[in-house]
């Protein structure tokens, strides 16, 4: 799953929709009231309460109010901010208690002429910015402003809104504002008045962060996307004196999911058993382990469940002092994992029980069963679900007197998401690589050292390169010498016997497909990851160490980019995320509900300002003009894109006016052009991915029972292939879905502003209208060569709001363009160039005559629109410049010599024959060879295909008649009739 996956929501676009309606009205008494409303008399209100209870008494007194009527939440009550102070009754006369002007209450009375400026006016907020900072709005800060007027105030709100770490509410909105239904609405909603329908308050003792943030996406969602609001803890504050003895103040503020990067490393606390401290020497490193910090303490007691890894006594002074508790400290950190773990809380049956906890943490030297393939491993692992579930638990601070001990950031692999009828959970999902047939998942973890994706355990291919234990037990013998003693005592007490496990891999729930969280990661390399961000550093964090772990697996799972992300609407949830754009999102969004179009520079433009940049990237800045001065001689894909991209002017001093230009989607029927090449290197590197693949598991064990010797190049070898593997699949199906074109070379850049308005996110998918784009993005549907191209879409990659001392609000997003899938995307398809023509016929050694035999160059490169065939389509003749069998059977079984009977060839067409109608197709059927498939086409002879083939003597008396049904392989056809126009009736070309 990208984070590119929905268009603004349905609110979001109803308003934007209803903002149109009232800008495309006309001037003077053709404009609606409710036109005239929204232009000219809309306001931004800003509120801010804090969260903070005034505790100890320090002498604060405010008019007839001390600290037994100001302490708890009475203190913020009464300092709500807005412009001024939030109040219903502020009508007094000057220096009264319910006076805006010299207010007792709200320290402005300059009592015994402390500050020696008398009455001063309430303080206020007088502006407020918020943006998201980083890449991908993983962070969201605020800066309020705020006026105070002398220093007693000041030091109410320093304890208020200027104390780092505590947080703060922050909202905002139009006031009035047009509803969705075109009506004028007054702003009455509030955070506190969303969270009192359900018996709740910002300053109830039992408010969490879940429930403001629930309130939050009410508030824009009830508002139509006229209010907003922002919870986060003070960063940073300051203020300025001024010469009227006021302080000009400001609080930053950010989103909580921050916090995760500034999280120290705890102390590891056993669960269950008070005053039990683990302590115990790790053999491996000779390490003495005595109240560990969270994470190492995790990792190891990971890898005693696991591995059973071998411990020793602490040395304590005394006699029988020494202790060595690991085992004690490991059966309750697996049976707090077993009653706390939400996945394994349901079933009743303890076998169930087991058989989960087994999903989640896979043992060494155990069998790993699935629906594809049954392995042996020696090495163990542990889900990302599970191992984000401990973090949570035992790595993050809890804060204190919380509902179930809440912490201040917690670690999620199901994202939650408000919709219109509530709240649902959403697993995450890592993006979907398919193969050129768009069935086959084409996707592997290349290092399974670090990592091994879900999916790996249902595809078959790897089931003939997995062994069993009792395969593996067998290369005991010989590498025993290698292993030491300690592998002596593993071998007699699991393999010996007879003690390895067996766990079933249980599939995905549902249709999450490829669940982030059911990443299996190696509990060795979490140790190795521990080691480089967290051993003998100063001041550690769980920040880095999370960041370190998913850069790993990136750099062994190529093509994808697992990034940690602060969530939108629950700022205090932080998952992991693949990015990469995943087109089966955007395909969704196209169909269902539509991507929105924002109109620009039109009468029912609702963009105050709009920037469109394109730049050409610095990288390709020479290329490009060397691929202008040969645009007649394409050598690569490159080429093709920026043919496509100066398609229509011609180069006068380097290109003649005869000379062609080659595009993409043009003569793929040569092997030299730039698709054919593709195809070709992406066969070529098909077939070394799939010899790679065969050495998987034992690569998963050759470290530890040096199975292989070049376990470390075996994994470059399939990284690098994967990745360009994937590359080109993708380039191919581009350019056969029509999809490369000018926006393919020359990227475009977009920033806009909007009146203020709530629920753009980050990643957000949108469209502009077409007509004010540069041709060369467009869809180019009008120009008939250049029908069926890609569309281009923009995503938000960057959003902020501000509201100025004017009361004005604005709206600024920003992104990039990305191209949307064309109608083609997504259909499966015959795999018809997995066969390698290049190659020769591949010989059945049973078979006769097959010996030498060599593709005709004809048929080296297949047509595109082969793959549209079904049964009952027209196929027609592809070679001209050599004879066509027709056969009567699906495979390649040539008898040569005198004596040429014994074959399945039932009749031959002659040379020059291009274009005729073989006949309709009756069956399909794929033929499995060594490295690849070939796609084979029964069909029912036509009447134009008797008359010209000759019939080949054979042994089973058969000739081609009208009718009757007969075999052609794919690279022999073709969907068209074009061709020669005069047929040739015998093998001498006459």
């Amino acid at each position: 799953m990208s984070i590119f996956k929905e268009t603004f929501r349905g609110f979001v676009k109803k308003q934007l929709r209803t903002r149109q309606r009232l800008q495309s009205q006309g001037f003077g008494d053709t404009k609606s009231n409710e036109a005239l409303v929204w232009n000219t008399n809309k306001q931004c209100v800003i509120r801010a309460t804090s969260l903070v209870d005034y505790a100890q008494d320090i002498g604060l007194e405010l008019g007839d109010k001390g600290f037994t009527q100001l302490n708890g939440n009475q203190l913020s009550k009464q300092f709500i901010l807005q412009g001024g102070v939030a109040s219903s009754n502020l009508y007094g006369g000057l220096g009264d208690f319910n006076s805006a002007y010299g207010n007792p209450l709200l320290a402005s009375d300059g009592e015994d002429n402390l500050d020696g400026y008398g009455q001063v006016p309430m303080p206020g907020i007088t502006s407020l910015e918020v943006e998201t900072k980083s890449a991908y709005g993983s962070l969201k800060r605020a800066k309020l402003n705020i006026s105070v007027h002398n220093l007693r105030q000041l030091e109410v709100l320093e304890l208020l809104y200027l104390r780092p770490g505590y947080p703060i509410v922050v909202e905002w909105g139009w006031d009035p504002f047009i509803n969705n239904n075109g009506e004028i609405t007054p702003q009455n909603l509030s955070i506190e008045n969303i969270l009192s329908k359900k018996s709740n308050s910002l300053f109830s003792d039992n408010i969490d962060q879940a429930s403001i943030y629930e309130a939050i996406y009410k508030l824009r969602s009830e508002s139509d996307g006229n209010a907003d609001a922002f919870l986060g803890f003070i960063s940073n504050f300051g203020f300025q004196a001024r010469e009227d003895g006021g302080f000009d103040c400001f609080a930053e503020l950010t989103s909580m999911g921050e916090a995760l990067n500034s999280l120290k490393v705890v102390p590891f606390k056993i669960p269950g058993i008070p005053n039990l401290s683990a302590e115990f020497v790790f053999d491996e490193t000779d390490e003495e382990i005595k109240n560990p910090d969270a994470v190492k303490a995790i990792i190891l007691l990971l890898l005693k469940y696991a591995e059973d890894i071998d411990t020793s006594k602490v040395e304590k002074e005394g006699l029988f002092n020494d202790i060595d508790n690991s085992s004690e400290v490991t059966e309750a950190f697996i049976n707090y994992i077993s009653k706390e773990f939400l996945e394994l809380t349901n079933p009743t049956d303890n076998t169930l029980e087991d058989a989960l906890l087994a999903n989640f943490i896979l043992k060494k030297d155990s069998n790993i069963e699935s629906a594809a393939l049954n392995a042996f491993i020696n090495t163990s692992y542990i889900k990302w679900d599970l191992l984000a579930f401990l973090l949570n638990e035992f790595a993050i601070p809890k804060i204190p007197d919380t509902p179930e001990g809440e912490g201040t950031t917690e670690i999620v692999t199901s994202r939650l998401r408000n919709v219109a009828g509530g709240v649902i959970t959403e697993a995450l999902q890592y993006v979907d690589y398919k193969g050129i047939d768009n069935k086959a998942q084409l996707d592997i973890s290349c290092d399974p050292t670090v990592c091994i994706l879900p999916h790996s355990f249902l595809d078959e291919d790897l089931s003939d390169t997995a062994e069993s234990f009792g395969e593996a037990v067998q290369d005991v013998g010989e590498s025993l010498w290698r292993l030491g003693g300690r592998n002596w005592r593993r071998l007699w007490r699991d393999g010996a016997s007879g003690g390895t496990t067996t766990t079933q891999i249980l599939p995905p729930e549902g249709k999450v497909k490829n669940p982030i969280g059911g990443i299996y990661i190696n509990i060795r390399h979490l140790l190795k990851v521990y080691d480089a961000t967290i051993r003998d550093k100063d001041e550690p964090d769980l920040g880095s160490f999370i960041k370190k772990l998913w850069d790993d697996i990136n750099t062994v799972c190529p093509m994808h980019n697992f990034i940690m992300k602060i969530d939108d609407e629950y700022p205090n949830q932080v998952y992991i995320m693949d990015l990469p754009v995943d087109n089966n999102d955007v395909k969704g969004i196209q169909e269902n509900p539509g991507i929105y179009t924002v109109p620009v520079q039109s009468n029912d433009s609702i963009v105050r300002s709009y920037n469109l940049e394109a730049k050409v990237p610095d990288a390709l800045k020479s290329t490009i003009a060397v691929h202008a001065q040969d645009p007649g001689n394409p050598q690569d894909l490159e080429d093709v894109s920026f043919n496509a991209f100066n398609r229509a002017i011609r180069n006068r001093l380097f290109q003649k006016q005869n000379q062609s230009r080659i595009f993409a989607e043009e003569s793929t029927e040569a092997i030299d052009n730039p698709l054919g090449k593709l195809i070709q290197e992406r066969q070529k590197l098909n077939r070394q991915y799939k010899k790679l693949k065969a050495t998987y598991f034992q690569i998963i064990n050759g470290y530890e029972n040096y199975n292989i010797e070049d376990a470390g190049d075996k994994i470059d070898d399939l990284t690098t292939t994967l990745k360009r593997l994937q590359t080109l699949i993708m380039q191919e199906t581009n350019i056969r879905d029509r999809e490369v074109n000018t926006s393919t070379v020359i990227p475009l850049e977009f920033s806009m502003t909007f009146d203020g308005i709530a629920g753009i996110i980050i990643g957000n998918v949108f469209k502009i209208d077409e007509s004010r784009l540069p041709r060369a993005y467009r869809k180019n549907e009008s120009t008939q060569s250049l029908k069926g191209r890609a569309e281009v879409g923009f995503v938000v990659f960057g959003e902020s709001q501000k509201i100025t001392a004017g009361q004005d609000w604005t709206t600024d997003i920003s992104g990039k363009m990305i191209l949307l899938p064309s109608l083609n995307f997504g259909k499966e398809r015959p795999d018809n160039n997995d066969f390698d023509e290049r190659e020769g016929v591949y010989i059945n050694d049973e078979l006769r005559g097959n010996e030498n035999l060599e593709i005709d160059a004809e048929q080296t490169s297949i047509p595109d629109d082969i793959d549209n065939i079904g049964i009952g389509d027209s196929i027609y003749l592809k070679i001209n410049g050599s004879p066509t069998n027709i056969r009567t059977s699906q495979e390649v079984d040539n008898d040569v010599g005198w004596f040429d009977i014994d074959d399945n060839v039932v009749a031959i067409v002659p040379a020059g024959n291009r274009g005729l109608l073989l006949g309709t197709v009756t069956e399909q059927f794929i033929q499995e060879r060594e490295d690849d498939v070939a796609l084979w086409y029964k069909f029912r002879a036509s009447r134009a295909l008797e008359e010209i083939a000759i019939d080949e003597s054979s042994l089973d008396f058969i000739n081609v008649d009208e009718g009757e049904e007969f075999w052609v392989r794919v690279d022999v056809i073709q969907t068209t009739d074009e061709g020669v126009t005069e047929r040739v009736f015998n093998l001498n070309n006459q």
